[in-house]
């Protein structure tokens, strides 16, 4: 894309090239899909210890928003400063830098436990249904509202929820540990659906604000959420997997709102948006809570009756293996945590031990 907008500017004939934008951007996304999309989310997931997960995922979510806010937000006046093939090309470089990151950080978890990892579901994705929603909803809205508003107005809509789905993390946090995995995402669909409720009430330019930002809390707080829930819920050999449908939800959400919303009124593409969540709302409610959640508080009988239930009722020395498992996960990342702020005490390092010395001297 860099090459193709430096020709452009320099006033080459491209017009047996003019399919090019629109291709690279189909293999973008779909790179996106099955690569940068899904797998870091899983990775976060199974990468923290259970007492850091929550904490881990809403900080990596809201950096990784607020960058996604900054670009949505900034990309006008980036294209009028520097030109489009210069921040294409920093784009590029920033793939690439991401790329070799990945390649010597990021260590490789197939085929591990989440025992193995820390030591060396699909209708949860249905959640995905809303953020895609909410993501594009501005596309074929924004049509509609011309006229109403300024471009730079409409360039607000289209980027608050960026900002809002920066907050998300944090909004959530506290929930994930103390409420559960499965509550957090039923309040991340009413989120939604405050969201969806606040744009039919209201055309009122403050009032599409505000919705946008809320949306995009519930964008935040569902791809840390239902992440986790995902990650713990699913058997080891299909967690990937399961992982990578969030971006196929995300991304019919998109779909749905760009094949209806060009056909159909605002309040109308509002009242089906708001229904994908509804939907995801009814079904996810029969959905139990994940293992992890429930054995780390204490729950070690209603644990088994849901591995028994989305393993469908497998042995029960099978039952006892896994809750054995997690029982060491929760147990090891506890103690482990324990014993480092213990180390810190009773063996300091060298600066700590020539501080106590000093002021035992002092003294």
């Amino acid at each position: 894309m860099a090459v193709y907008f430096y020709l452009l500017e320099e006033a080459y004939n491209l017009t047996s090239l003019s399919y090019l934008p629109v291709t690279v951007f189909i293999i973008y996304n779909t790179a996106f899909c099955i690569g940068m999309g899904p797998i870091p989310w899983t990775i976060i997931a199974e990468l923290f210890p259970i007492h850091l997960k929550g904490v881990a995922v809403c900080i990596i979510g809201f950096v990784g928003w607020l960058l996604s806010f900054t670009v949505m937000k900034c990309y006008q006046n980036f294209e009028t400063w520097l030109g489009a093939y210069t921040v294409f090309l920093f784009l590029g470089v920033t793939s690439v830098v991401c790329m070799a990151g990945v390649w010597f950080l990021v260590p490789d978890t197939r085929g591990m436990s989440l025992l193995d990892i820390q030591q060396r579901l699909k209708v949860a994705n249905l959640v995905y249904l809303s953020t895609g929603s909410v993501m594009s909803w501005p596309s074929p809205t924004l049509p509609k509202l011309r006229g109403s508003i300024t471009p730079e107005e409409g360039s607000w809509i289209g980027a608050l929820s960026g900002l809002g789905a920066a907050a998300g993390p944090f909004l959530v946090a506290a929930s994930l540990d103390t409420l559960g995995r499965k509550m957090t995402l039923l309040i991340d669909g009413f989120i939604f659906l405050v969201s969806w409720i606040i744009l039919l009430s209201s055309r009122h330019l403050a009032a599409i604000y505000i919705a946008r930002v809320v949306g995009g809390i519930g964008v935040g707080a569902s791809f840390c959420a239902a992440s986790l829930y995902t990650a713990e819920i699913a058997d080891d050999a299909v967690r990937g997997a399961l992982g990578s449908v969030n971006q196929v939800f995300s991304g019919v959400g998109m779909l749905i709102q760009y094949s209806v919303g060009p056909y159909v009124g605002y309040t109308t593409l509002v009242v089906v948006s708001a229904c994908v969540t509804l939907l995801f709302a009814l079904v996810f409610a029969f959905m139990p809570e994940s293992p992890y959640h429930l054995v780390n508080k204490g729950h070690i009988l209603k644990a088994e009756e849901v591995i028994r239930w989305v393993r469908h009722n497998p042995p029960q020395q099978l039952v006892d293996k896994e809750i054995a498992e997690i029982e060491v996960i929760c147990c090891w990342n506890i103690c482990s945590y324990q014993y480092r702020q213990l180390s810190t005490y009773v063996y300091p390092t060298a600066n700590q031990a020539d501080n106590i010395i000093i002021a035992s001297s002092n003294a």
